[in-house]
Protein backbone atom coordinates (compact mmCIF):
# COMPACT_ATOMS: atom_id res chain seq x y z
CA UNK A 1 0.00 0.00 0.00
CA UNK A 2 1.87 3.50 -0.90
CA UNK A 3 0.47 6.68 0.97
CA UNK A 4 0.66 9.73 -0.11
CA UNK A 5 -0.64 13.16 0.94
CA UNK A 6 -0.09 16.43 -1.02
CA UNK A 7 -1.20 19.88 -1.20
CA UNK A 8 -0.28 22.85 -2.80
CA UNK A 9 0.55 26.62 -2.39
CA UNK A 10 1.01 29.54 -4.42
CA UNK A 11 3.67 32.11 -2.85
CA UNK A 12 3.74 36.08 -3.91
CA UNK A 13 6.00 35.88 -6.06
CA UNK A 14 4.10 32.48 -7.73
CA UNK A 15 6.71 30.03 -7.14
CA UNK A 16 4.21 26.77 -7.04
CA UNK A 17 5.74 23.82 -4.75
CA UNK A 18 4.19 21.14 -3.39
CA UNK A 19 4.16 19.47 0.32
CA UNK A 20 3.14 15.33 1.14
CA UNK A 21 3.75 12.29 2.89
CA UNK A 22 5.03 9.65 0.75
CA UNK A 23 5.72 5.99 2.25
CA UNK A 24 7.89 3.77 -0.57
CA UNK A 25 8.80 0.22 -0.66
CA UNK A 26 11.43 -1.86 -2.06
CA UNK A 27 12.59 -5.49 -1.85
CA UNK A 28 16.33 -7.34 -2.03
CA UNK A 29 17.79 -10.34 -1.69
CA UNK A 30 19.83 -10.62 1.42
CA UNK A 31 21.18 -14.28 1.12
CA UNK A 32 20.32 -17.85 -0.10
CA UNK A 33 16.57 -16.89 -1.33
CA UNK A 34 15.48 -14.94 1.70
CA UNK A 35 14.24 -11.67 0.47
CA UNK A 36 13.32 -8.88 2.41
CA UNK A 37 10.77 -6.06 2.05
CA UNK A 38 11.51 -2.57 3.34
CA UNK A 39 9.03 0.54 3.76
CA UNK A 40 10.00 4.27 4.71
CA UNK A 41 7.94 7.01 5.23
CA UNK A 42 9.03 10.62 5.31
CA UNK A 43 7.51 14.46 4.40
CA UNK A 44 8.28 16.40 1.63
CA UNK A 45 8.43 19.43 -0.34
CA UNK A 46 8.54 19.63 -4.11
CA UNK A 47 9.65 22.36 -5.43
CA UNK A 48 10.53 23.15 -9.35
CA UNK A 49 10.62 19.33 -9.74
CA UNK A 50 12.93 18.11 -7.20
CA UNK A 51 12.17 16.79 -4.48
CA UNK A 52 13.76 17.70 -1.09
CA UNK A 53 12.93 15.41 2.37
CA UNK A 54 12.21 17.57 5.36
CA UNK A 55 11.25 15.16 8.02
CA UNK A 56 11.56 10.81 8.91
CA UNK A 57 8.72 9.71 9.68
CA UNK A 58 9.65 5.62 10.40
CA UNK A 59 10.20 2.35 8.57
CA UNK A 60 9.63 -0.94 8.56
CA UNK A 61 11.54 -4.29 7.25
CA UNK A 62 9.72 -7.76 6.69
CA UNK A 63 9.98 -11.23 5.45
CA UNK A 64 9.07 -10.97 1.90
CA UNK A 65 9.69 -15.11 1.11
CA UNK A 66 12.37 -17.22 2.95
CA UNK A 67 13.84 -20.46 1.33
CA UNK A 68 14.61 -24.03 3.06
CA UNK A 69 18.19 -22.47 3.46
CA UNK A 70 17.53 -19.06 5.35
CA UNK A 71 14.84 -17.34 6.99
CA UNK A 72 13.99 -14.18 9.40
CA UNK A 73 14.55 -14.99 12.79
CA UNK A 74 14.40 -11.82 14.09
CA UNK A 75 13.86 -7.90 13.98
CA UNK A 76 16.06 -6.25 16.23
CA UNK A 77 15.57 -2.45 15.24
CA UNK A 78 14.22 0.25 11.79
CA UNK A 79 15.69 4.07 12.29
CA UNK A 80 14.76 6.08 9.44
CA UNK A 81 17.02 9.42 8.57
CA UNK A 82 17.69 11.87 5.73
CA UNK A 83 20.66 13.17 4.21
CA UNK A 84 22.54 16.62 4.81
CA UNK A 85 21.27 18.03 1.56
CA UNK A 86 17.47 16.56 2.07
CA UNK A 87 17.99 14.42 -1.63
CA UNK A 88 17.70 11.48 0.16
CA UNK A 89 15.81 9.30 2.29
CA UNK A 90 17.04 6.27 4.02
CA UNK A 91 16.35 2.94 6.56
CA UNK A 92 18.48 0.86 8.33
CA UNK A 93 17.25 -2.22 9.48
CA UNK A 94 19.06 -4.50 12.05
CA UNK A 95 17.76 -7.78 12.06
CA UNK A 96 18.99 -11.35 12.69
CA UNK A 97 18.61 -14.46 10.40
CA UNK A 98 18.32 -18.10 11.04
CA UNK A 99 20.64 -20.23 8.61
CA UNK A 100 20.10 -24.11 8.03
CA UNK A 101 21.72 -26.77 6.92
CA UNK A 102 19.36 -28.74 4.60
CA UNK A 103 19.79 -32.74 3.96
CA UNK A 104 17.48 -34.49 1.51
CA UNK A 105 16.58 -38.17 3.07
CA UNK A 106 14.34 -40.76 1.13
CA UNK A 107 11.77 -42.04 3.13
CA UNK A 108 9.11 -44.37 1.93
CA UNK A 109 10.19 -43.19 -1.65
CA UNK A 110 9.69 -39.71 -1.11
CA UNK A 111 12.08 -36.88 -0.74
CA UNK A 112 12.22 -35.29 2.58
CA UNK A 113 13.99 -32.63 3.57
CA UNK A 114 15.32 -32.05 7.17
CA UNK A 115 16.71 -28.92 8.34
CA UNK A 116 19.22 -28.30 11.37
CA UNK A 117 20.23 -25.01 12.26
CA UNK A 118 23.79 -23.86 11.78
CA UNK A 119 24.16 -20.37 13.08
CA UNK A 120 22.11 -16.73 13.55
CA UNK A 121 23.92 -13.88 12.05
CA UNK A 122 23.20 -10.22 12.71
CA UNK A 123 22.14 -8.54 9.42
CA UNK A 124 22.91 -4.29 9.26
CA UNK A 125 21.29 -3.11 6.23
CA UNK A 126 20.49 0.16 4.56
CA UNK A 127 18.07 1.09 1.83
CA UNK A 128 18.15 4.19 0.13
CA UNK A 129 14.79 6.11 -1.71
Amino acid sequence: MRIEINYTETKENKIEYTRGVKTLYTTGEVTNGLVMGYSASGRYTQLNGDNIWTEDMGGNAWEESSSLWCELKKLNSTETSISSNGEKLYLESNYEIQNYLVVPLIVGGQVVYTRTKIGSPEVTSTSTF
